[in-house]
């Protein structure tokens, strides 16, 4: 049985940096620094249709990291973001990586599993 999951292409080299380098986390927070983005930056649009916009900018809206995008800001990222087919089993984030890829669930389930114990679920949408 396959998984679907959609997933962000590669954070471009200059966002990596800035923002990798400067997130931290304490406790329910998280903070970044602004990024500069350049001004001939064009985000990646990879073809989808209207339904699978709509659910993955739905999916963006509900999600705390991406509440404050405008809807056109929305729509972009929702435009660089690229379907990728897992099948089941397959490790898709490994604890202690960096994350570089945003991940939303068109079908199926994703287990998060800590030391080999199972600590959560997420399914479509999510």
């Amino acid at each position: 049985m396959n998984k679907h999951i959609e997933l962000s292409e590669r954070i471009p080299a200059f966002l990596k940096t800035n923002v990798l380098n400067s997130i931290s986390v304490s406790r329910q927070r998280i903070r970044a620094q602004s990024v500069n983005v350049p001004p001939n930056y064009a985000a990646p649009v990879h073809p989808k249709s209207d339904d699978e916009r709509a659910f993955l900018i739905q999916a963006l809206s509900d999600n705390f990291v991406f509440d404050k995008l405008t809807s056109s800001e929305k729509e972009i990222f929702a435009n660089a973001m690229e379907k990728k087919m897992v099948t089941a089993g397959t490790n898709v984030i490994t604890k202690g990586d960096i994350g570089d890829c945003f991940y939303v669930i068109e079908d199926g389930c994703v287990d998060f599993i800590v030391n080999g114990e199972k600590k959560g679920s997420a399914s479509r949408g999510e």
